[in-house]
């Protein structure tokens, strides 16, 4: 399988699949983007650290929801509804 590389696709998400509610949509778009090839860098968002790292102001101008998971994509643009996400890998 070949795997596409671009220099700045980031995924941001939790660490371990079960830390939170949203750690198994971002399990499963791992799982996405490891199917289509597509190779990211995965940024770990701490969800309990100051507060929360996904309520801080440099994540909310990433994702105005305050939520993980993310997919920032080599343009810039930021990707944080897993349907959207998903769309995007297919």
């Amino acid at each position: 399988m070949r795997r596409e590389r671009l220099a700045e696709r980031r995924l941001l998400g939790v660490r371990r699949a079960g830390a939170a509610p949203d750690a198994r949509v971002e399990a499963f778009l791992r799982l996405a983007l490891a199917l289509k090839g597509l190779a990211f860098d995965q940024v770990p968002v701490h969800l309990v650290r100051g507060g929360g790292e996904h309520r801080s102001d440099a994540y909310r101008r990433i994702n105005p929801q305050q939520r993980v998971p993310s997919l920032i994509l080599d343009d810039g643009t930021a990707l944080f509804d897993s349907r959207v996400i998903v769309e995007y890998v297919d």
